[in-house]
């Protein structure tokens, strides 16, 4: 069995839910119009073609869900939405930056579920933790946040199936909006015998403490999250 050490600052298991829709561009009518279409252009979702295309919708829980403090580039900190992550809040799938409502309440074709929040003014109001982390120690390199590493292009390539031949439109349609639950586990890793000649070689590929840090994750169906919006 494996023992979580809670004051290592790597040992960490973090559960995050995605809401997943399945879109269909080339039946929108309003393309090109940013408070009606129903996807934002390429970069901020999965492909640059009106193929049938699965997209983060919604990502879970949704105080925090988002890494908006990351290094710029100097090392320094700054806020914002990491490119990394498309640029976009994970609820926001046409990023026009709010919340759309379909009519009467609204100006879309459609509601985006709910959950949109904007980035904070700054470091402190940012916010700085993706996923529900069970003991707040794994960092996400190059930032100043804690908990899953998956982003939001990584978990649409998942999804989108792209190491299966789906090279027609009609197979791609019948990629299905769907909820997900992935878990990932960190822990530091001790070599058993603690030989000293084997040490460096081991550590060579751990974190900058040179602490040998080892990963996986799963991922489940979770339908209590599976997003059913209508576009129209």
């Amino acid at each position: 069995p494996l023992s979580l050490n809670p004051s290592n600052g790597i040992d960490d298991i973090i559960v995050t839910g995605y809401a997943l829709q399945m879109v269909y561009p080339a039946l929108d009518t309003n393309a090109g119009d940013p408070d009606k279409q129903w996807l934002a252009p390429y970069p901020y979702r999965p492909f640059n073609n009106d193929d049938p295309q699965v997209v983060v919708a919604g990502r879970y829980p949704t105080n925090a869900n988002e890494c908006d403090v990351y290094d710029s580039g100097g090392g320094g900190m700054v806020v914002g939405s990491r490119a990394v992550d498309r640029g976009r809040d994970p609820f926001d799938i046409n990023h026009n930056g709010y919340r759309d409502i379909a009519p009467p309440e609204g100006t879309g074709t459609f509601t985006e579920i709910e959950g949109y929040d904007p980035i904070g003014a700054d470091a402190a109001t940012a916010e700085k933790q993706v996923g529900f982390s069970l003991l707040g120690n794994h960092k996400i390199p190059d930032t100043n946040c804690v908990g899953s590493e998956w982003t939001l292009t990584r978990v649409e390539n998942l999804m989108n199936l792209q190491d299966f031949q789906l090279d027609t439109t009609t197979r791609k349609s019948y990629m299905p909006s769907q909820g997900l639950i992935l878990v990932e586990m960190y822990w530091e890793h001790e070599m058993l015998l603690k030989i000293p000649v084997l040490s460096p070689v081991f550590t060579a590929v751990g974190n900058d403490e040179g602490k040998m840090v080892i990963n996986i994750w799963a991922a489940f169906p979770l339908a209590s999250v599976q997003p059913y919006i209508i576009f129209s």
